[in-house]
């Protein structure tokens, strides 16, 4: 009978060494977890951060696209005018009475 005694209590410290092994094996997942979840939290900010840059660049540059087509709508409104003014005072570009 003592020698089963001393078994089970052989069985109960491996046990429990087992049950303190796994403990800490699960604390340490925690904090692994834990570090995981920032990480995963920074990495959707910056992907936020990088997708409101993207929309900024992207709006930047359609403004841009406008402001060349307005610039080159009064541009050629300019020049049509300067080409109308000129064949009002009688010259053609090219013309026989550009060289008179």
């Amino acid at each position: 009978m003592l020698q089963q005694i001393e078994q089970l209590e052989k069985l109960l410290d491996k046990v429990m060494e087992r049950l303190r092994a796994l403990e800490k094996e699960r604390e340490e997942y925690g904090v692994s977890l834990e570090e995981q979840k920032k990480l995963v939290q920074e990495k959707e900010l910056e992907l936020i951060r990088l997708r409101k840059e993207i929309q900024r660049s992207v709006e930047q540059r359609e403004r841009e696209d406008m402001q060349a087509r307005k610039d080159r709508a009064q541009a050629e409104q300019k020049l049509n005018e300067l080409l109308e003014r000129f064949r009002s005072f009688g010259g053609h570009p090219g013309g026989p009475q550009a060289h008179s």
